[in-house]
């Protein structure tokens, strides 16, 4: 899932029926007609975060360790949906307070979640199962020691 954000914008805000800007991992990009302007690029705390999923993935031989950097995944990743969320909540009038003072009526902006935003809550689920399915792991070689 957090791959995927590297794909699809988190934020999208459009005029009418044409795209305005989008939240990438690059960072906010304006579209107009020259391109786009990149500013703030978020994509390398994306490949973190998808570095400690997988790390957790090739730590199998070492569950307390593999178990530890899944926890500390999760704390990261609920650390960035909570920071997009109250974006999503506190920025977004700012943002188009912004754009209104450019000399756009207000009407005709809307600002919207894209499906990034969704992808990034879509993963705490999938850790979560992860750290259960460790601890069961280890519940069971704890048992097989037993029973030698």
């Amino acid at each position: 899932c957090i791959s995927l954000l590297l794909i699809f914008p988190v934020y999208v805000i459009s005029i009418g029926d044409e795209t305005y800007a989008e939240f990438t991992a690059y960072g906010f990009q304006l579209i107009d007609q020259q391109g786009a302007s990149n500013s703030q690029p978020y994509y390398i705390l994306y490949i973190i975060m998808a570095l400690f999923s997988a790390l957790g993935i090739l730590l199998y031989k070492n569950r307390p360790k593999q178990i530890l950097v899944v926890r500390l995944g999760l704390v990261i990743h609920i650390l960035v949906a909570v920071a997009f969320m109250l974006f999503s909540f506190f920025g977004k009038s700012n943002l188009i307070d912004k754009i209104t003072q450019a000399g756009i009526d207000p009407e005709t902006v809307h600002y919207g979640n894209g499906i990034g935003y969704f992808l990034l809550f879509a993963s705490i689920p999938f850790l979560l199962l992860a750290i259960r399915g460790i601890r069961a792991d280890e519940k069971l070689v704890k048992s097989l020691d037993r029973l030698r």
